[in-house]
């Protein structure tokens, strides 16, 4: 019996000490939970799509400052004979169109028909107050798609008893 009772001392003493030790890491605290971290959230941009700027005749009303344009820019096609005009909402303003050389791409060619190299300066017939610069010059030779279109800044300038205002826009010559 002496050999059977040698073994039951080290098994109770193990068995003593196993639960000694699962009682003391049973009892200590736990870790904390995790603490929640706020991520920072992108604002949100509202996107407005770029209207689609479809070619055709265009009336252009300036006024009641040269800022305030009805078109722009304006895009017209030489193909389809489209044609620009403006137009002074307030009849006792003078309305003039200057489309500028310095402002000409290559080759330096103004929008409508006119010298080359040299400013195109429309002035508008005071009683119907519109200014006509006539046809698409017919030297341009716009291409297809976006970067074929030809894109030409003007001035226009509004003028009256003690008034002066001017402010730039664009006309868009497409094939």
């Amino acid at each position: 019996m002496a050999n059977g009772s040698s073994r039951v001392l080290p098994v109770i003493v193990s068995l003593a000490l196993g639960f000694a030790v699962g009682w003391l890491l049973h009892t200590q605290p736990s870790p904390p939970p995790p603490v929640a971290v706020p991520t920072a959230t992108p604002p949100t941009v509202a996107v407005t799509p770029t209207p689609t700027l479809i070619a055709g005749h265009h009336a252009i009303a300036v006024g009641p400052k040269a800022k305030d344009l009805s078109d722009d820019p304006a895009p017209i096609s030489k193909e389809k004979d489209h044609r620009a005009r403006w137009l002074a909402q307030d009849p006792n303003l003078t309305l003039k169109i200057v489309f500028y050389a310095k402002d000409f791409g290559a080759p330096k060619e103004p929008p409508f028909i006119g010298p080359r190299d040299t400013d195109l300066i429309i002035t508008c017939d005071p009683k119907k107050r519109v200014c006509d610069p006539g046809k698409i010059n017919p030297r341009l030779e716009p291409k297809e798609g976006e970067e074929g279109k030809l894109h030409f800044k003007y001035w226009q300038y509004l003028d009256g008893p003690g008034f002066h205002d001017e402010a730039d826009g664009m006309v868009i010559i497409e094939k």
